[in-house]
């Protein structure tokens, strides 16, 4: 049958809540190697009341909170991988190389539709269904008495549905008996695409992916990290993996090199530069700066040579048996977390504010203002971020050129005379 949007309602995940299908990701988890056991999930005993993650122990700075294996977690090489999609993927490979979301867009609406034949079922039938500010009732949108706010969530669908539109093309165009419209529908694509944005992680891998059970923990602004962790053997074997086209992290790896290199990518693989570094995404990306964090403390051998996804609290950041373990998405301010999430924070330390600030004729010294703001590539009206952490120097610069006495503006605008208008050519109409 058609996916149905209509039939997902957007939730944090408690209002379609489902102790079988919980357990069904869990025991999914466990029995392909994740280490998950630190946590209990889901549990509401959290901050907010919404279902999230609880530490089952205390956990440590720098100690992993959970650790996922590479094989379950979707990212571009699994999709190219895929039999079914390889085609797709080969015969476009302009439209995907652009960007890794679509990529796997397409690989979560093919798994979606295998239903329980899929190996990711367990962790899709689990999913709440995503959505944003732009998924509100008109009502419900005003009351933030933010038009621009509202404005830009109202013009995603018609972006979102450029995108499909492109998409279904190239499926229609390859084989529409394999790819029936009907099947791989707008309101599919866009829980796709929308399960990317809001749950994906980017910034410290090479590659966008989705690491089920690392996307259940809630946001707060705290201090976190993540890796991709293998111990591997050799010096021979790392340089055997670095020579290849593995999509293998070169930075944020912690041990020795992999006792079994990764195979070469398929000629499908080869097309693509899986290398691509994803564009900032709100899902778990904390911005703390790298050079300043300590390294985690390497774990004991891995011997089957796994690579993991591993997360953990980072700086001065601890957690206590019984305290709410958090991700962080990043130092994202509550228009972002509004836009992408459709939640925001009380306090937000990142939060912004927007000062619009224009030059009307009522100010002193008009004319000359004005002059010097073209001198300056400087418009009229401009609009300035403000937030809790500091003056802005921008702000305060622009208030200055707009209020400069007389004697500076004259100082400043004498080596640069005001131009005279060109004469204006007058139209003439030819009579016979």
């Amino acid at each position: 049958a058609a996916f149905e949007r209509a039939a997902l309602a957007r939730d944090d995940g408690s209002g379609t809540h489902c102790a079988a299908r919980d357990a069904r990701f869990l025991d999914w988890l466990r029995r392909n190697g994740a280490r998950i056991d630190k946590l209990d999930w889901p549990s509401t005993q959290t901050v907010s009341g919404v279902r999230g993650a609880v530490a089952r122990q205390s956990i440590g700075t720098l100690e992993p909170m959970l650790e996922i294996p590479l094989s379950l977690m979707i990212y571009p090489r699994v999709c190219f991988e895929c039999a079914d999609l390889a085609p797709v993927y080969e015969a476009s490979p302009a439209f995907f190389a652009a960007d890794d979301d679509l990529v796997i867009a397409l690989f979560l609406m093919f798994e979606r539709l295998k239903g329980d034949e899929s190996f990711y079922a367990p962790y899709l039938d689990m999913l709440p269904n995503p959505g944003g500010v732009g998924d509100w009732e008109p009502a419900e949108q005003l009351a933030l008495q933010d038009r621009s706010l509202v404005g830009e969530a109202r013009r995603r669908d018609p972006q979102m549905r450029r995108s499909y539109e492109q998409l279904s093309r190239l499926l229609q165009d390859h084989d529409p008996l394999a790819f029936p419209q009907e099947l791989y529908s707008y309101d599919l694509f866009v829980w796709a695409w929308m399960t990317i944005q809001s749950r994906a992680f980017g910034r410290r891998l090479p590659w966008t992916a989705l690491v089920p059970f690392a996307d259940c923990l809630n946001h707060n602004n705290v201090p976190t990290k993540y890796d991709l962790f293998c111990n591997l053997s050799s010096p021979k074997s790392r340089s055997s993996i670095e020579r290849s086209k593995s999509p293998l992290p070169s930075a944020e790896l912690v041990g020795e090199a992999a006792a079994q290199p990764e195979p070469p990518l398929a000629s499908t693989v080869e097309r693509f530069n899986t290398h691509i570094i994803a564009p900032e995404r709100g899902s778990s990306d904390s911005e703390e700066d790298p050079e300043t964090e300590l390294e985690p403390a390497p774990l004991a051998r891995d011997r089957t040579g796994q690579m993991f996804f591993r997360l953990f609290p980072s700086r001065d950041n601890s957690y206590n048996r019984g305290e709410e373990a958090f991700n962080s998405y990043g130092r994202r301010s509550n228009r972002f977390l509004l836009l992408e999430y459709g939640f925001c924070l009380p306090d937000n330390e990142w939060d912004t504010y927007d000062l619009c600030v224009q030059a009307t004729k009522d100010i002193p010294n008009f004319t000359q203002v004005l002059q010097l703001l073209r001198l300056l590539s400087l418009g009229r009206f401009k609009i300035f971020k403000l937030n809790g952490r500091g003056l802005n120097h921008e702000l305060l610069a622009y208030l200055r050129i707009l209020y400069l006495p007389h004697d500076e503006l004259e100082a400043v605008l004498a080596p640069h005379p005001l131009q005279p208008s060109p004469p204006t050519i007058q139209g003439h109409t030819a009579h016979a």
